[in-house]
């Protein structure tokens, strides 16, 4: 429901419930939600696990003039950007408004131009819209319905779940080849915190000041990026690096041997 300026501006779905702890919004069957609830409780704090729809009908925002006042207002961690239902769009204003607004600590605090917990690529853009990453660090990619591509220059490679949206033409994309020599780095980032799978010395600075820079652009408290990195050596002068890819919901098998690790920086977070 929306009230207009004499009343407040207010996005609610249903009365707000009795929400007291932190709430983790995404699927029940995450998990790292589960994860992150066990840690959090084994600190003495009870948490909830919400679907996005859930969460939606229990939160309201109401905006006055220039305040904002989030109900109930806890600590949330958003693993999910919407629902799958007739009132997905309803589901998404709720989250971003709730998220961007609320006044706790919020892992991911939607960015203004997105929508909670974006995609891989909106990621990507709202970095090179918002200017903070130069579009010479990112790698080249392309939609399969989007013309002719060079064989020689991109490789074929499948959409990550759902982003192909069911669309005739839209379940790959082609990405440009990396190039001999390059090797990929994961990097985890919790907060101002980020673990490299891979330590590699004469990299690791400047791809830990990269990935935090990146993640805090991109308003993700809680990701993991992708580098192609290719190190100093014969005609290379230094390190050359390009993001491939974002992923903001990082799955317990993309965390590996970190999900401790990031579990607990998580809490962390959450209760600051």
């Amino acid at each position: 429901m929306l009230r207009g300026p004499d009343e407040g501006h207010r996005a609610q779905m249903a009365p707000p419930g009795c929400l007291t702890g932190p709430v983790l919004v995404g699927s029940s069957t995450d998990g790292v939600l589960e994860r992150v609830r066990e840690e959090l409780e084994r600190r003495g704090h009870a948490a909830t696990v919400l679907g996005p729809g859930a969460y939606a009908r229990r939160v309201s925002v109401t905006i006055t003039g220039c305040r904002a006042r989030v109900e109930p207002d806890v600590p949330l961690l958003l693993r999910a950007r919407g629902a799958q239902e007739e009132d997905a769009c309803a589901v998404a204003e709720a989250l971003a408004l709730a998220g961007a607004l609320s006044a706790s600590p919020v892992v991911n605090r939607p960015a203004p131009a997105l929508p909670a917990a974006p995609s891989s690529r909106e990621a990507l853009e709202y970095l090179m819209c918002a200017g903070r990453l130069h579009p010479s660090l990112l790698v080249d990619e392309r939609r399969s319905d989007g013309g002719p591509v060079d064989g020689a220059a991109f490789e074929q490679e499948p959409l990550p779940g759902g982003q192909g949206g069911g669309k005739p033409g839209t379940a790959v994309r082609f990405r440009e080849r990396m190039p001999a020599g390059w090797v990929y780095q994961k990097v985890l980032v919790v907060g101002n915190r980020c673990w490299l799978y891979h330590e590699t010395v004469a990299a690791a600075p400047e791809i830990r000041r990269l990935s935090l820079e990146a993640a805090a652009a991109a308003g993700l408290a809680f990701c993991c990026l992708y580098w192609r990195a290719a190190l100093p050596g014969p005609g290379r002068s230094g390190l050359q690096l390009r993001l491939a890819r974002v992923s903001p919901q990082p799955t317990e098998a993309e965390l590996a041997d970190l999900a401790g690790a990031a579990v607990s920086a998580v809490a962390d977070l959450l209760l600051a």
